[in-house]
């Protein structure tokens, strides 16, 4: 032949196609096993995503209310100081009508 030497690894036809029939499963399960992982990655890269942005959302709605309740809270702070001052120059006027 030759000199080319053929080895056979497989002493049956039968016997052959199984150990294709097993190669081929396995480079199948590698890819598999590849892709599973590379879409389980991008899952959970997504997921931390959308946490995050959830989580700014959060925050942010936290910092408006408290904005919010911060403006409320001068509001009424000087509606109370005008109140106060409305009474201060009543009670001044009467005092005033009642001396004179």
């Amino acid at each position: 032949r030759g000199g080319i030497v053929e080895e056979r690894h497989a002493s049956t036809a039968e016997r052959a196609q199984l150990e294709v029939t097993v190669c081929v499963g396995k480079a199948l399960l590698r890819r598999l096993r590849h892709e599973w992982m590379a879409v389980r990655s991008e899952t959970s890269a997504h997921f931390m995503l959308v946490a995050a942005g959830i989580d700014t959302c959060r925050a942010k709605a936290r910092s408006i209310v408290t904005a919010a309740t911060t403006q409320l809270n001068r509001d009424m702070a000087l509606r109370v100081a005008m109140d106060m001052e409305a009474e201060a120059e009543a009670a001044a006027a009467a005092a005033a009508a009642a001396a004179g």
